[in-house]
Formats: structure tokens, sequence, C-alpha cells
């Protein structure tokens, strides 16, 4: 058995931002360090941290990753989004707060550990990549395809293609449930029977799905939801974040031999309307780069 040792100084890292979340107020979901704790294991992450007159200003939490022999500078799995927190100054000017995070953000880039690879992918409002660029890192475009989900439900049920609303009509009386974190490994499962049946092994695993589960359903910010037709087991789940005021879609599949039934389709959409109910303006599809995928989500 190994047992890996947590270092004073990481520890004292964690804790220490765990400070600095509590005073800055509102902190994205996936910048807490309770979400890096689910994602990536208790004190299996560490963080950045620059400090002025003893005062932390900025911070960025990361994921150091060895595979053959080479760190890659990353962001835990089911981290859709991540990035770092800049505390600026009440009162600053444009240029003043321009140059501010700037100098914040150089410092966080020195702060990292040596690597040889970064893949970071950031919230979409994150502008200021310069002091990255400078420092001689990549940045690249991915997409995503966000809903504004503020119109009644007829209007958003009007704006799907016409096979989709078949596949809403032929599912209508199926059962949707709100399952709790014990679903992650029927959810695990499905997914990793779709990815098998592709030749291509899932790379979350299941300790990790039932850790994030957990804490998402655990702190209410988020859910498994689950289809079953009537009198039949479960044919879909899916696995929702709730992200300040926008809805997250993290994970979801069907169960073999479902993918022509609209089970897919069934949990979407419910997903969706869980997310009105949950007061949210947005949902988000969360990635949308491969072509067969992007055309559904379109």
């Amino acid at each position: 058995m190994v047992t890996e040792t947590i270092s004073s100084s990481k520890m004292s890292n964690i804790n220490t931002y765990r400070q600095f979340c509590d005073r800055s107020g509102h902190v994205p979901l996936f910048l807490r360090p309770d979400w890096w704790d689910a994602a990536a294991g208790p004190n299996r992450w560490d963080v950045a941290l620059v400090e002025k007159s003893g005062q932390v200003v900025a911070a960025m939490p990361y994921l150091l990753h060895q595979k053959f022999g080479m760190n890659t500078l990353m962001q835990p799995a089911l981290t859709p989004y991540t990035g770092w927190l800049v505390d600026f100054p009440e009162g600053q000017k444009t240029h003043s707060r321009q140059s501010f995070s700037h100098e914040a953000i150089g410092t966080l880039v020195q702060q990292l550990p040596k690597y040889a690879r970064l893949n970071l992918r950031l919230y979409p409002q994150y502008k200021d990549l310069l002091p990255w660029i400078w420092a001689g890192a990549k940045a690249q475009v991915r997409y995503t395809y966000r809903l504004d989900i503020r119109p009644d439900e007829s209007q958003l049920m009007g704006g799907l293609r016409e096979n989709l609303r078949r596949a809403l009509r032929s599912t209508e009386n199926w059962s949707t449930s709100r399952a709790d974190s014990h679903s992650a490994d029927a959810l695990h499962s499905m997914k990793a029977d779709s990815y098998r049946s592709k030749g291509v092994v899932l790379s979350i695993n299941k300790v990790t799905l039932q850790r994030v589960a957990g804490y998402l359903i655990g702190t209410n910010q988020g859910v498994i939801l689950t289809s079953s037709p009537a009198g039949e087991g479960t044919t879909g789940a899916v696995l929702l974040a709730i992200d300040g005021d926008t809805c997250i879609y993290l994970a979801g599949a069907s169960a073999p031999g479902q993918r022509s039934s609209g089970a897919s389709t069934r949990m979407l959409w419910e997903a969706i309307r869980y997310a009105k109910g949950r007061d949210c303006t947005t949902f988000d599809f969360e990635g949308s780069m491969l072509p067969s995928i992007e055309r559904y989500f379109r």
C-alpha cells in the first residue's frame, strides 16, 4: 500500500486559499476549495498565491498530473472551467485595474511549479490572457453552446428542431426523477458502455464521479436526473451543476440500446426544465467541439 505524503506547504497554501475565498464573497463554483476537494480529491491539488503587505491579492488552484515522466498543469476531471481570483483594490480606474491584473496574473504564473504541458480551460469571462502569452503559453479557442432559458417552455420547445420535438412527444409519458448520489454508479456504467462501444476508454473514474455528485447534491448545487419509461428501468441519466445563474451539463449517458429511443433528448429537456425551476437564466451544454455533438447541441 502506498501512502501519499502531503507537504506542509501544500496544506498551508490550501488553508490560506480557503480563507481568501471566505473573505472574497462570491467565488465561482469551479474555483471553490470544496469543489477541488471533490473533483481532484482532498489535498491532491495545490494553489498559487500572490501576497502584498501580508494579504493575499490573487490565487489560482491547479492540479499537477504526471504521466510518462512529464508534468501537466491542469484542472480536475468534471471541471469544465477554471481560472484565478484577483482581489482588486476599491475605486481603481480602468487603467490601474488592468495594470493590477497584469501584475497579479504574471506573478501567479511565476508561482506555478515547473511543467512540460499546460492545459487549462478557462471560464468564458476570462479576458486577460496577455500575462500567460508573455510567459510563453498559447491560447486556443474552444466552443460551448449557452442557451438563454428565460423564455417560457413553449417558446423554448418551438426553438427545437422537429425531430427533437418528435422525440419529446414519444417520451412524454416517461418519468423523470431526482436521484441520490448512489445513482452516480449507474451513470458511470452507462457512460463507460457508451465509450466502450466506440472503442474509447472513459477517463473519468467512478470514485471521482461519486465524490462530485455527492458534493453537488449534498450542497444543493446540482442534481442527478434519471429517466425511465413506465414499468422499465433507468434509460438515461444526467449530472448537472448550478454555478451562479447558469446550469451546466457535466455528464450524461443513455443505457445500451436506447440511443434512438429519445432518452438523451428527454434528459436534456428535463435538465433545462430543472434549470428553469432553479431560477437559472442560462443552460450551458459544456462543449461542442466534436462535429456530431456540436450538431446535436446546436
